[in-house]
């Protein structure tokens, strides 16, 4: 695996020579003046220093357009009400929204539609979590995708066609670890989606195409798709944690076999100096059943600058910039990019991430997505400490998004 000075020497090659002529259009004025502003982005953090590298390539290029982040959340309720309140008050003029808030803030009247550059380059599942009722016009641009991938330190993990099967080929001495411990954090969405990548690996028809809980599938399907967490969680087969990072230590510090996480962890387990990550010898592949995660970028409906905010996003989402996501960890939103030969030898997993993307179902595409999620939370926590779920479970979670 390439070390610390070849991943630098990569990422000064895509910004300096790939990015040179594929961010040109983006980033140079074309000897047009442009008025002293400063678009302000509301985001989440991003640990890597992916996005602050991009952003500082585009003051290089546009001293007249400064861009300001505002990433001072204290969690992931605190970022979504901040950038509610940036929105309404007209405090931000982009916003790098969580995909399951795109549809609320659409509902809300609180972004603007826009235009994709190359839209056919992006996967399908990425457009379809922002499209909006008109073709052609989206609510946000893909920045990054993500998906749940399964870790596998020493050989590659067996085949299996689910969860259970994947569980049931463990060796006693075998563990995975994920997050699967209930929190009372509202928006804790870890513990959501690894509940639903269980259940859709054993039932896929409970979701629709849209995430919407089908017609046809009642309580029992949703026990019967749950019960096999249920068992390995008590035969403690999984172990559960509550956040990622928490999951990404208990994987490296016991040497387990096998983890449940984003793809962007594995970059933080070479950090970590785990020996077998530095050695080649932790595998990634796509879990049986994955949802789909990801942030967009969003135009803040009325802002001023709408002009220069386009320009930063279509620069953001295009190509070469999407090379720089990808050697900092992150799931690129364009198909094409996992098809660059430098980044493929780079990122030998590469491959089983486009898989697992194409393959992601997504979580409700709907306004109250919020108000489902604390529904799964809420009765599949109990579940997972009585073994019953409520009758009321479906009626609840088809309520929420009524």
């Amino acid at each position: 695996m390439p070390d610390e000075n070849s991943r630098r020497s990569f990422l000064t090659g895509v910004l300096t020579c790939g990015a040179a002529s594929g961010l040109a259009g983006y980033l140079l004025p074309g000897g047009r003046e442009e008025p002293d502003l400063k678009l302000r982005i509301a985001t989440g953090k991003d640990e890597t220093g992916a996005r602050e590298l991009l952003i500082e390539t585009w003051r290089q290029f546009n001293p007249h357009i400064d861009v300001e982040p505002n990433d001072d959340f204290s969690g992931a309720e605190d970022e979504y009400h901040t950038m509610l309140s940036d929105a309404e008050e007209g405090k931000a003029d982009i916003l790098n929204l969580d995909v399951i808030h795109i549809p609320e803030f659409a509902d809300r009247g609180l972004i603007e539609q826009i235009s994709l550059v190359d839209s056919g380059d992006f996967f399908e599942s990425t457009r379809r979590v922002c499209g909006t009722t008109k073709k052609g016009l989206y609510w946000a641009a893909p920045f990054n995708t993500d998906v749940g991938m399964l870790f596998a330190r020493g050989a590659p993990a067996p085949a299996a066609s689910s969860m259970r099967d994947l569980l049931e080929s463990m060796t006693n001495s075998e563990r995975l670890v994920a997050q699967l411990k209930p929190d009372s954090t509202f928006l804790r969405e870890a513990f959501v989606v690894n509940v639903l990548e269980h259940a859709l690996s054993e039932k896929p028809n409970l979701l629709d195409e849209d995430g919407i809980p089908s017609e046809s599938e009642g309580l029992d399907s949703w026990k019967r798709a749950l019960e096999p967490m249920l068992r390995a969680l008590k035969d403690e087969r999984i172990l559960p944690t509550v956040t990622e990072e928490e999951s990404r230590r208990l994987f490296r510090e016991n040497k387990l076999r096998y983890m449940r996480n984003w793809p962007s962890q594995y970059r933080e387990l070479r950090n970590d100096g785990d020996a077998d990550s530095n050695s080649g010898r932790i595998q990634v592949a796509p879990l049986p059943g994955g949802i789909l995660g990801g942030q967009s970028l969003a135009i803040v409906k009325g802002s001023p600058h709408r002009k220069q905010a386009t320009r930063l996003i279509e620069f953001l989402t295009s190509k070469p910039a999407q090379k720089v996501l990808a050697a900092y960890g992150f799931a690129p939103t364009r198909w094409s990019v996992y098809q660059e030969k430098d980044l493929k030898s780079f990122i030998p997993h590469l491959g089983s991430i486009r898989k697992a993307v194409e393959k992601a179902r997504p979580r409700p595409i709907h306004r109250n997505y919020r108000q489902f999620s604390e529904v799964i939370r809420k009765h599949v926590g109990d579940f997972l400490n009585s073994g019953q779920l409520p009758s009321t479970f479906v009626q609840e979670m088809n309520r929420a998004l009524s």
